[in-house]
C-alpha cells in the first residue's frame, strides 16, 4: 500500500479497535493520503459504537458503509465531523431472502449528508427495496431525488501539498 500511491486504498471493517494496532507505526504519525479507512454501520447501533472508534483512526480520508441498511440512521453534529464519505445501500440477495431497505432512510441519511457536508454515494436499494410501505420491485428511485443520486460516483481530486477533497462525480462528468 505504501509503495502505491497511484490508487486509493479502502480499507472496511467491522472491527475498528483493532485498527490502529493494525497499521504500521510509521503511518500513526505521517497517514498516507491514499488509504481511506472505513467501518460498516448497518444500524444506529453499529453505526454509534464504530465511528466513535473511528474517530480515533489516523487516515487522511474516513469513511462509513451503512450497507446494508438494516434501519434508519441519525448523523448528530458531533459525529459528522469524523467522518466525509457515506456508502448507503440495501442487502443483496445471495441465497437467502434479503433484509427489508425502506427508500426512506437513504433519503433521510443523504439530507443529513448534505446538512453536515459529508459526501454521500447511493450504491444500491439492494433486493428488498420499498417505498412508502410498498415494494419497490423495479428498482426506481425516482419518487424524489434520487434520479440524480443514483448516478452519483465519487472521485478523490488530489493537490500538492493538500489533502484529499471528496467531489460528485456523475456520468457526464465532474459536478
Amino acid at each position: 500500500i505504501a509503495v502505491c500511491g497511484s490508487l486509493d486504498w479502502l480499507r472496511l471493517t467491522k472491527r475498528p479497535d483493532n485498527a490502529v494496532q493494525m497499521l504500521p507505526t510509521r503511518w500513526l504519525d505521517d497517514p498516507l493520503q491514499w488509504l481511506w479507512f472505513g467501518v460498516t454501520g448497518e444500524n444506529q447501533e453499529w453505526f454509534d459504537k464504530r465511528v466513535r472508534v473511528l474517530a480515533e483512526v489516523p487516515a487522511v480520508i474516513k469513511w462509513v458503509s451503512y450497507e446494508p441498511a438494516l434501519g434508519p440512521l441519525s448523523i448528530d453534529p458531533e459525529r459528522s465531523r469524523w467522518f466525509q464519505w457515506l456508502i448507503i445501500g440495501g442487502e443483496s440477495a445471495q441465497g437467502e431472502p434479503a433484509r427489508p431497505f425502506m427508500i426512506e432512510w437513504a433519503e433521510s441519511a443523504i439530507q443529513q449528508c448534505r446538512r453536515y457536508g459529508i459526501t454521500p454515494f447511493m450504491k444500491q436499494t439492494g433486493a428488498a427495496a420499498e417505498y412508502r410501505g410498498k415494494p419497490d420491485k423495479a428498482d426506481r428511485m425516482q419518487d424524489f431525488e434520487f434520479e440524480k443520486m443514483e448516478l452519483e460516483k465519487y472521485l478523490i481530486t488530489k493537490q500538492k501539498n493538500n489533502p484529499p477533497k471528496i467531489r460528485p462525480f456523475y456520468a457526464g462528468g465532474v459536478a
